[in-house]
């Protein structure tokens, strides 16, 4: 984006559009990431059947956001069906330069989002929610928007050398909503805006 590339003249009206346009990215990256829906409690309370013998992800979405947002975040569900609990230590994406797991906790009556900075633990015969305003997966430093319709691949690797590889597809905003029965179940191998749109206590 280039104002006045070509003599440096200060333009005040393109200015204030591309504020605002900040702006309102900034609200829709809080609004997808920082919000449960009814559904969604739902799919929470409700889990889904676990496999016996296998680590599976369900669920997994990500939420529409304006070009200008340089950060997203990923939900899904992990289910442990195997005899030893798991630990999921990390994750990448190709359309992200980094993935990292946060969560939501509510400190002194403030909420915040920390961290998690050794991942996220799943006992065996037991699910785990990535869930807005729950934990999550944030995208950093987005290679390409999000846009509804289309999609991502994401990986997760297991502290037991399990790895998920799985499409993410990207829903419009609150698709969480009006598609709650979506899922990718991926495969297993054996072997904002911007992040100060975040309290991210402990980075």
């Amino acid at each position: 984006m280039l104002i006045g590339a070509k003599n440096d003249i200060f333009h005040p009206m393109r200015t204030s559009t591309n504020l605002l346009s900040a702006i309102v990215a900034c609200l829709l990256f809080v609004a997808g990431c920082g919000t449960t829906s009814r559904n969604e409690k739902q799919q929470a309370a409700t889990m889904p059947t676990i496999t016996p013998g296998e680590l599976t992800v369900v669920g997994a979405l990500a939420n529409e956001l304006p070009e200008v947002a340089v950060n997203g975040a990923v939900y899904l569900t992990i289910l442990n069906g195997t005899t030893q609990p798991v630990q999921l230590v990390a994750a990448q994406s190709d359309n992200a330069a980094q993935v990292t797991f946060h969560e939501t906790i509510n400190d002194n009556g403030i909420m915040r989002m920390v961290r998690a900075e050794a991942g996220f633990a799943i006992g065996t015969g037991e699910g785990l929610v990535f869930a807005p305003g729950e934990k999550h997966l944030m995208l950093e430093q987005l290679q390409v928007p999000l846009k509804a319709g289309e999609s991502f691949s994401l990986t997760l690797t297991f502290d037991n050398a399990a790895t998920i590889t799985l499409t993410v597809p990207v829903m419009p905003l609150g698709g969480a909503e009006t598609e709650p029965d979506v899922m990718d179940h991926g495969t297993m191998d054996m072997l904002m805006p911007t992040e100060t749109q975040h309290d991210h206590a402990g980075d």
